[in-house]
Formats: C-alpha cells, structure tokens, sequence
C-alpha cells in the first residue's frame, strides 16, 4: 500500500475590485512531500492551483459580533471545500503519479503556510492566544515552551462549552469562549479530518514570522538606540561590494520594505550598529539575527537544531539590556516587556522542524511574488477601468498561459517527443531551474531550449559598474607585498 504526502495549502486575504474575500489555494504532493530546494528556485509557482474563494460577509450586528461570525462563515467553507479531503484522509484513494500509475494515498493536512491573524482564525482560537500553544499574552515573551495546543484539546473544550451555552446565543458563547482563550468558533473544519492538528500542520511561515518581524521590532529598536540619522549615516557610506545592496539614501525614510530589503538590511544590521550601540544591546540583536538566519536552512540536524534552541536562549538572556537602551518605545511611550505573539512562535520552531522537516519549504515568498506578477504588472497592461480590470487580468494570463503551452506542444510534436514525460526525478535533479518545463526541454530537446527561453540575459560586469562609479574608488593591492 502506498500512503500519500499528505495536503498542503496556504491561505491569502485580498481585495482586488473593491470586495473583500479570501482565497485558498493547495500544491500537489510533489510540492508538499518533497523537501525545499534552493531558494533561488521560483518553479514552484507553477504547481499552485486556486481551490477557492470564500466570502468574508458583513454582518448588520453590532461590531463586537463581526469577528466571530465571519470566522464561522470561514470554517463552514473551508468544510465544503476539502470535504473530498476529508474522506480520503479517513478512507483513502487511488491517486496517479506523474508517470501515470495509481497510487492508493491518504490526505491529511500536513501544512497550512498562513500568517499570524490567519492562524489564529485556522484554530480557532482569540487574538490573545497563540494558535499552537497554551501561551496567553503575558506568556509571549517568557522565553518558555509551552506544551502545545492539540486540536482534540480544543474540541474538548468546545464540547463542555455547548453543554454550558448555546452556540447561537452568540454573546454569551462567546464571553464563554474567551475565558479559554478560544474565538467563539463552534464547529472548526479541523474536528473530522483525520490525523490533522493544528499545532502541527500550522507552520512557521518565513517571511512574516521572522522577516517582518524583524522590520517591525528589531530595525525599530536599532532606530531607537543609534537614531535615524546616524544609521542612514552608516549605512550610506559602507562600501560597495558584490552581493550586498547598497542603500545610497539610506534606510529609515521607507515606510514600506519588500522581503528583498528585508533581507539586505539583516544582511549587515549587526556590523552597522556594531560601535554605535551598547555591546550589549548588539548581542541581544545578534542572537535573533543569528535565529532567523538558522531557520532558514534548508536542511536541518540535531546540531542545527540545538543552535537554534541555543541562539534564541541567549536573546532572552540578553533582551533586558533592550529595556534598558530604551529601545521599546511605541505610540503609547516606553515598554518593558515583550509580549510579541510572533516571539512566542519563535518557541515552537524547533518541534516544527522535528515534526514537518524545515521551514523554508513553507516560506510564502513564491506567493506573494505572485501578486506583484501575475496581478499589478498585469494590471499595468489593462484599462485600468475599476468595474472589469479583475476579468481582464484573467484574461491576459489564460492567454498567456494558452500560448505558453501551444508553442511547448508544437515543439515537441515536430521532433516527434513522447507526450510522456520520461524525466521522473526533475525536482531532485534539477531543482536550480526556474521552469520545470525547461528542465524537461533539457531532458528531451536540449538544443531547442532557446526556443521557449528566447535569448540568454546580458552579462553584467558588477566589478566594472562599481569601479567606474563616480563616488567610488577602487585601489589594487599587490598579493605579494
């Protein structure tokens, strides 16, 4: 018998024509099951298919009943939706693979790649919970691992709940609920889907979890200690070098970062304030540089993980002495404490990685690239008419799409190619290529490569361009001296 990879999907909030809804979309279990290529790999964009669209309904009730109402609408969709799924987790089914035998597989949920706000609609649980363990507010900056909360936990307390208050007396049901730290969700799509918990398909997501939060928190508290000025000042004049962007205005007049520069500026942060800042306070920031960079590894050991576990004790050791530099300051004046919900999760990236492999697979960089193209540089070719430019997006990429793959089939029909793909291994053997479709090209007609590609991209000598920059000056040394 052969069991299945499980399912994977991810969870998007937008609005793109003035309508507010969310979207599910799932990878197949190529995607899922296999372990995370290089990150420089962009294929996997094409393995994403939309499941769904669910409407986010506004209710005429009074505010403090929207939340839960909404959150309710949610998981009743979520149920209709992989109720197929559902089935084959408890039952199984006969699933092909890419080489056309049947599988009999098995489907439950390995992973839900969601922000903060959305895992916390996923378990149903209140804004001050955390969505995979008992930490409460006041927890998120203990430094302590707290046991994790397990969905038939939460069922259970549902079920005392229903027993004490009925469900659809929504106040009190849900004034119930937040004695427990739970939402008010009665019904979470999770309580029949075998072998599916939240405190383990809900991932540790990348690029909000650590690289936001590292513009949210740590970039802001680098800004308090050394101030704007003298960071710009800093980060202005560091030399040019291969590899590492240089910020020629600096970098505390942007409001708004991409994950791009969220990168670049950890890149250097801690050798920017190095001599600035309090040594102390340096190594509080170092450690959670050092974290963050160690779970983005793309493979993982008992070593790694006890780095992990070790770099993120020596922040707790040392985050008092961000108090004390007075770093903590927001809108309503200076803080103490570090009750941040995302450092709560920081705890639970260990058992993560022990449990689903590492979390760079999870990261939503893909997706959220996607939006930029695949929807604002294709709206840019569209009439910008507010009513149809959704429609006419659609449009452009099915067409798109249809081209793509009438000039792939007619290429592989005049050589007379099986339609069969023969390469069975591609993930593994050719995870660098931005296009699995070329990596078959490769296999099957590598001459006839640049037919799909076009021509090869200009080389840029990086060397020449920032010796012959007018603010910059370039001195040889002689090896031998």
């Amino acid at each position: 018998m052969d069991v299945g990879t499980g399912v994977e999907l991810e969870c998007s909030y937008g609005a793109g024509d003035g309508q507010t809804r969310s979207g599910v979309a799932s990878m197949p279990k190529e995607r899922s099951g296999g372990p995370r290529l290089d990150r420089s790999c962009d294929w996997e964009k094409y393995g994403y298919d939309i499941v769904a669209f669910m409407p986010i309904p506004k209710f005429d009730v009074h505010p403090d009943y929207q939340t839960i109402l909404q959150a309710r609408v949610w998981h009743k969709c979520v149920d209709i939706v992989c109720a197929s799924l559902k089935i084959a987790a408890h039952t199984g089914i006969y699933i092909p693979d890419p080489v056309g035998d049947l599988r009999y597989c098995f489907t439950p949920l390995v992973a839900y790649t969601t922000d903060l706000p959305e895992q916390q609609l996923i378990a149903a649980v209140s804004q001050s919970s955390s969505p995979v363990t008992f930490a409460r507010t006041q927890d998120f900056g203990d430094g302590v691992t707290h046991p994790p909360r397990d969905a038939r936990h939460t069922l259970q307390q549902l079920f005392k709940i229903c027993q004490e208050v009925d469900p659809w007396d929504v106040a009190a049901f849900q004034k119930k609920c937040k004695e427990h730290g739970l939402l008010g969700v009665h019904l979470p799509f999770f309580r029949n889907w075998m072998f599916s918990d939240p405190s383990i398909f809900l991932v540790p997501e990348l690029l909000h979890a650590c690289h936001k939060f590292f513009f949210d928190h740590l970039f802001k508290w680098c800004k308090e200690v050394i101030g704007s000025r003298e960071l710009d000042l800093r980060y202005k004049s560091m030399h040019k070098r291969v590899g590492v962007r240089h910020f020629a205005s600096g970098v505390c007049h942007v409001q708004q970062m991409t994950g791009r520069e969220h990168h670049d500026i950890q890149r250097t942060i801690v050798a920017t304030i190095a001599g600035a800042a309090p040594a102390s306070f340096v190594r509080a920031i170092r450690s959670l540089i050092k974290f963050i960079y160690l779970a983005q590894s793309p493979v993982h050991t008992q070593t790694s993980i006890e780095q992990l576990k070790v770099a993120l004790q020596d922040f707790h050791a040392n985050k008092h002495f961000i108090t004390e530099a007075e770093a903590r300051r927001t809108k309503t004046g200076l803080r103490t404490d570090f009750n941040i919900p995302k450092l709560e999760l920081f705890q639970s990236f260990t058992t993560t990685i022990q449990t689903v492999g590492s979390l760079i697979q999870h990261t939503t960089d893909v997706s959220e690239r996607l939006l930029i193209t695949h929807c604002k540089h294709t709206f840019e070719r569209t009439s910008h008419n507010r009513n149809s430019f959704t429609e006419q997006i659609v449009r452009l990429l099915d067409h798109e799409e249809r081209m793509r793959l009438f000039n792939l089939y007619a290429l592989i029909r005049s050589h007379n190619i099986s339609l069969i793909n023969p390469a069975t291994d591609l993930e593994q053997s050719h995870g660098t290529y931005v296009d699995p479709t070329l990596a078959w090209l490769q296999e099957v007609l590598p001459s006839e490569q640049m037919h799909l590609m076009g021509p090869p991209r200009p080389i840029c000598n990086h060397f020449l361009k920032g010796i012959l920059c007018k603010d910059s000056q370039a001195a040889f040394v002689d090896k031998n001296v």
